[in-house]
Formats: structure tokens, sequence, C-alpha cells
């Protein structure tokens, strides 16, 4: 009796002995769930939701280590350790498997340090890094408990074993059904989402021709298609998705996605045929500038529209998202970022166009019209000039008296403003045919609105120059115009060849006469034409002009620095130097008078050799090719006879000029020492080099530069000449690791070559 008394209160106490570990457990589980509730992993995104996952994930992932085998705990703390998980987390995931390893020394299976074995575990497995590729953290924290479960399953007694696999085959069976209405909605979806981005961009492609109707019609469709995709997200059958992990931030990105692309269409169909450019003239050579005032906030309701999905982007987080719905975002956040700043320019273009076109005044542009028959650092010399003149909108153009005509208006009259050495040698102050002796439109405009009002009698609120490819250009946009004298039709083909070249063999020439140059006769009428009829369709409109601002063909700048940010962004301002290391433009400026630069082609080759510590030793290579021909040129085309030099006047008589940013070290010419004349302006050096180069003759100028630069983030800059001809480059750099090439092509735009 009284051993079977003591056995009953051994039996007790163990009992006893085990409800109390088995408390503990449950006690640091549930701990481990509590402060699972404070962490900041987001398996959904819904708050609530997320608490309740990671509590129960901390409480499952305990209570499992603490029923399981000991054999289980080093495995689940082991991959919570090895996985990577963020400070402070590894150290939980460290101490897990410590204490996990040392409790393989004791034989006995202590619940309280399982349950704290997974619950540390289970933490750090919440804080895995982005491994490999998407889902694998999450696959990771599913599995690496696994063992445990298994365990702890097989030492359940069969009464809670069954119930615990009926309660986990029901919450599959629910899976398995969202994920179904997922995988159905998210086709449906994509559907919809996929058709409302191809009417979208077909809408910006009929929007940039100019085409309102067709851009109106594009977007309205891809605003019905957005809707219904986010229809499809946010259906009552999708709501269970909204829980479940992963599942629940697609659904999210896809509400947003569709929202955002729904109401950009929507704007962009509601004010794509309100900001119709085809009625902004009246077809007598107005602007209507009432119209402007109504487009503008049309234009700034789009800009408003961009800001706001771009804020609503920027919040969306990629975690748990897969690489395609990474890829949507990102292509809407692209599509937005490429779309602001011609939204930005354009509501800014609307702010200064009144201004521009006279609205509080009449403003006068001075039109140079440059022919680089005779080359000129800007590219040709002023051949003709002109007067446009802006009043409340209306556009009228002048032509202004031949340069030699006005030359007597200028006598007396001194500049103020400081130029640079190389503009200031032509004399623009004398001479108008040398106002374009620089290569800078801001500089050229000083000078001339100094001296605007002793030629024009007022003063001069800008500053357009242009050449003969410019003038073929807006030919192909008004036809053919007819010239007098000789009576002669230009056509965009033959406008080029007619004022470089044929128009000085015509019996009818006047050399030094009142009608010796038709350059502006043939830009009076195309003005005139292109003012006093509807303006061409934007992306006509940019398509013929677009490469020649680019060639720096077709410069405008005003008097007002309001405008000029504008300019510069269009390129009708360009800045020479805008900072990279190197900038380089070769132009040609006149050493004797003729018409021998239409027969000039220039070929550029830079080479530069940059050293560790950032030395560079550079070489400008220019090849000056005169194909004047021997015979058949008329008096006036030829250069200028000089008793002292024993020169045949078909040799082109010249200065080459090589603007850079380093300082110059020698220059040959076809292998000899050459002098040459360096001076600074526009932030760079210019080197002016007297060449002679005799007809069907190639000259080869060498140009040695030295310098320093960062060899990890230096750039070159080729700057277009807009001469009579097109120029083309070469680039060779060699780095202390790479060589950057760039294969012969014409200089026709800015050219950057950036170190690797």
């Amino acid at each position: 009796m009284p051993a079977r008394n003591e056995n009953a209160r051994r039996r007790s106490s163990r009992q006893r002995d085990r409800r109390r570990r088995v408390l503990l457990a449950w006690t640091v589980a549930s701990a481990g769930a509590v402060v699972a509730v404070f962490v900041d992993a987001s398996p959904t995104g819904v708050e609530v939701a997320d608490a309740a996952y990671r509590a129960l994930y901390v409480l499952a992932v305990g209570l499992a280590c603490a029923y399981a085998r000991r054999w289980t705990w080093p495995i689940v703390a082991g991959v919570a350790m090895v996985a990577g998980p963020q400070l402070p987390w590894a150290v939980a995931g460290g101490v897990a498997l410590a204490v996990a390893a040392a409790s393989q020394l004791d034989r006995r299976r202590r619940q309280p340090v399982g349950a704290l074995v997974g619950v540390l575990s289970a933490l750090a497995l919440l804080h895995l890094p982005e491994l490999i590729a998407f889902g694998v953290p999450s696959l990771i924290a599913a599995l690496a408990p696994l063992p445990a479960f298994v365990s702890a399953l097989s030492k359940l007694r069969t009464r809670v074993r069954k119930p615990a696999l009926v309660a986990a085959g029901a919450v599959a069976g629910v899976a398995a059904v969202v994920l179904v209405a997922f995988g159905v909605g998210v086709l449906l979806l994509r559907s919809d989402a996929n058709a409302g981005v191809r009417q979208a961009r077909a809408g910006l492609d009929a929007l940039r021709a100019g085409d309102q109707e067709v851009a109106a019609g594009s977007f309205a469709d891809a605003a019905d298609s957005f809707a219904d995709a986010n229809g499809i997200a946010t259906a009552w059958w999708m709501a269970p998705g909204k829980v479940v992990p992963v599942l629940a931030q697609h659904l999210d990105v896809a509400r947003i996605l569709t929202e955002e692309g729904g109401e950009l269409a929507e704007v962009s169909a509601r004010t794509a045929p309100a900001v119709s450019l085809d009625d902004l003239t009246t077809g007598d050579g107005s602007f209507r500038l009432e119209r402007i005032a109504e487009i503008r906030p049309l234009a700034a309701d789009v800009v408003v529209a961009l800001d706001a999905g771009a804020s609503r982007l920027d919040g969306v987080s990629d975690d748990w998202l897969t690489g395609p719905m990474v890829n949507a975002v990102q292509s809407l956040e692209d599509e937005i970022t490429s779309s602001r700043p011609d939204a930005d320019l354009a509501v800014e273009a609307l702010d200064l166009a009144p201004g521009l076109l006279g609205a509080e005044g009449a403003k006068r542009y001075v039109v140079l019209f440059g022919n680089p028959a005779e080359a000129r650092e800007m590219g040709g010399f002023v051949a003709s000039a002109g007067v446009l003149t802006a009043d409340a909108g209306r556009l009228v153009f002048e032509s202004l008296p031949t340069p030699g005509q006005m030359r007597p208006a200028l006598e007396g009259v001194e500049l103020s403003v400081e130029l640079p050495p190389g503009y200031a040698n032509a004399r623009p102050g004398t001479f108008v045919e040398n106002w374009s002796g620089s290569p800078d439109i801001q500089t050229v405009a000083s000078v001339v609105s100094e001296l605007a009002p002793a030629v024009i009698g007022a003063p001069a609120d800008g500053v357009l120059y242009l050449d003969p490819y410019v003038l073929a250009a807006l030919l192909e946009l008004t036809g053919p115009v007819t010239v007098e004298e000789p009576r002669r039709e230009l056509t965009s083909e033959n406008v080029v060849d007619f004022l470089l070249r044929d128009q000085y063999q015509s019996p009818d020439f006047e050399p030094g006469g009142e009608r010796k140059e038709r350059l502006g006769d043939a830009g009076e009428i195309a003005f005139d034409r292109l003012v006093s009829g509807s303006l061409p369709r934007p992306r006509v409109l940019s398509n013929v002009l677009s490469p020649l601002v680019q060639a720096r063909r077709l410069q405008f700048t005003t008097t007002d620095p309001a405008a000029h940010e504008l300019l510069r962004t269009v390129g009708l301002r360009p800045d020479i130097d805008v900072g990279d290391s190197e900038t380089i433009l070769v132009a040609n400026g006149m050493r004797r008078a003729g018409k021998l630069d239409a027969y000039l082609e220039r070929d550029i080759r830079y080479e530069a050799t940059v050293a560790e510590d950032g030395r560079l030793d550079a070489t400008v290579t220019v090849r000056l090719s005169n194909r004047a021909p021997r015979t058949g040129l008329v008096d006036y085309q030829l250069s200028v006879p000089n008793p002292a030099e024993d020169l045949d006047r078909t040799t082109n008589v010249t200065n080459l000029d090589v603007f850079s940013a380093f300082p110059g070290a020698e220059v040959t010419i076809d292998g000899v020492e050459a002098g040459y004349n360096q001076t600074p302006g526009y932030g760079l050096e210019q080197y002016a080099i007297p060449v002679e180069v005799p007809a069907g003759a190639t000259v080869e100028v060498v140009l040695r530069l030295t310098g320093a630069v960062d060899p990890a983030s230096c750039a070159f800059a080729f700057v277009p000449n807009a001469g009579a001809g097109e120029d083309h480059l070469e680039v060779a750099v060699d780095l202390p690791d790479d060589r950057v090439v760039l294969d012969r092509q014409p200089l026709a735009r800015r050219v950057t070559v950036r170190c690797p």
C-alpha cells in the first residue's frame, strides 16, 4: 500500500511537471506571437491581417518546436541563421541556434526550450532579405520549420492529430478556391489592362502627330479598358485575395495601376480635343492669343494628373511582388517620367507664348539669313537680314537693306558689351556680315540688340538665325517659291545648291548691288506663307525642323531672360560649353572674302589617352578638303587676290577655328609645325589656325592638347557647326582599363562620349 501511494505521488508529480512545462511552452510561444504583432513583415499589406499572420506563424513554429523532437531544433534554427536575416533578427537566429545545439546534450526534451528556439527562429525567418529570386525568402520561411511540424504531428495522439489534419485540409481547400478565382481574375484583368496600354500609346502617337480626334478616341477607349480592369481588381469575388499573403499585394497594385492608368487616360481624352493646334492661327498671319489662354489650364491639368500618378506609384513597395507586376509598375512610372518634361514644356511654352507674340506690345525679332558659302563661326556670313514683328499675335516680316547698305548707319555706334577676342576681331560693330562671327547665339544677340536701333529704328527683342538648309525645310512645308532676277522656282530640293553656288553664276547677279543675295527673298516668301496659313501639325513641324535645330542651323533667343530656359530646353538657344570634361567645336572664319567655303569639306578625328592619374593627352585632327573646280567659277566666288601672296584664286584661304576646354601644346599642318592664335571665349579656348587649301587638295591640321580629367566620370562633347556641308566625326579615347570608340558618323547633332 505505501509503495502504491508512492508511485501515485510520483506520477502526479510528473504530470504536474509536464503541465508546467507545457504551460511555460505555450507562454513562451504566446509571448513570441505578441512580439510578432509589432514587427514589420507585411505578407498581405493589410495591417490587421498581417499582424494576425505574423502572430500565428510565430505561435505555430514555437509550439511545433516545443512538441517536436530535439534533433529538429538545430535544423530550424540553422536555416534561420544561415539564410541571413536582417539585424537585429540575425542575433535572434544565432541565439536560437546556440540554444538548439546546447539542448542536444540534455537527454530530456524540454518543451519551453523548444518553444524558445522556435520563437526566435520564426522571428528571424520573418526578416529574410531578398534571395536569388522572388518568393525564395517566403519559401525558406515556409519550409524551414517543416521538420518540426512533421515531428510534432507524429507525436500527437490520434484524437488530436485527426482534427488538426482536417483543419489543415480545410484551409488548403479554401486557399485553392481563392487561388483559382484570383487566377481567372488576373487573366481577365491583364487582358483589359494590356488593351488600355495599347490604346493609350496609340493616343499618344496620334497626339504627337496632331490628330486630336483620333487621340481623343484612343484615350477614351483606354479609359474604358482601364475601368474594366479596375472593376475586376475590386470585384467582390476577388476580395478574399486581400487577406492572402502575396496575392493581397498584387491585388492592391493592380487596383492602383488600373486607377492611375484610367485617370491619366480620362484626362488625356478630355484635354486632347481641346488642345488642337490647328486653330491657333487665323489664316492671315495672326495667332489667336485667346485660344492659347484657353489651352494653358488644360495642359496644366495634365501636369497635375502626372504628378498625382507619380506620387501614388512612388508609394508602392515592390516587396512581395513578382517580376511582371514590378515591371508593370516600372513601365507606368517610365511613361509618366518620359511624359512629364513634355507636359512641363507645353505649360511653360503656353505661359511665354503670348508675350513672345506681342500680347503686351509689339516685339521685333531680327532675322539673320546666314550663308555658309562664306563661313563664319556661327555657320555663314549674314547674307540678308529682316525683321519679324509680332504685334497682338500678328506676324509680319520685312526685309532690311543689304548688309553693305546698312553699314553707314553703324558709323559712330560703339558697342558697350564686352566681346570674346575672336569675335571682337571680326568687328561686328562695323560689318553686318560679321554679326554671325560668334558661335554663341546669345553673344550675337547682345551685339544685335545694341546695333538694332541704328539699322531698324527700334530696339530688337531677339535674334533668329537660319541658313539655306532651314529654308529648304520651310519650303517642304510651304511648297515652292519663285524669286525674281533671275526668275527661278526654288524647291526644297534645289534651294540649297542655288543659294550656296548657283545664284552667283547667274548673269543677273549684281556683286555689290541692291539685289545681290537671293537668300532674303526666298526667306521672306517662305515666312509669309508659313505664318499666313494654318500651322503644320506639331509632329510634322517637329520632324522637319528638329534635325536643323540639333545641327545648330536654326537658332533663336530673346532679350527677355524669362524665355531663355525654355529656348535652351528645346535646343533653339544652345550652350556651347555645358560643363563636360571636354567640349570640341570646329568652325571656320573668313580670312579672305570669297564663296569657296561652299566647296569645303571637314573630317574631324579626336583621339585621347587618359592616364590613371587623370592626365590627358589629346589630338584634334581636321582634314580640310577643297572640292572647288579649278575652272568655271565666277570672280565673286573666288578668293580676293592678295598681291603679297602668290596663290591661285581657287585656293581656300581661311582660319580654322577649334574650340576646346584644354590648353594647346602644338599645331601642325601636313606634319609641319604651324602658328596659331589662342584666345579665350565661351568658357573654352579658341584656336584660330591660318590654313590654305588649294582646289582639289586635302590639308590635315593637327592640334595637340593637354589637360586633366576624372577617368571614372569624364565626358567628351562634340558640337556641330552649321557649315556648307556636313562634318564627319570619329572618336577614340583610351582609358586606363578601357577604350571608347565612336565610328565615323555625321556630326549633325551634339554628340557626347562618356567614360564607362
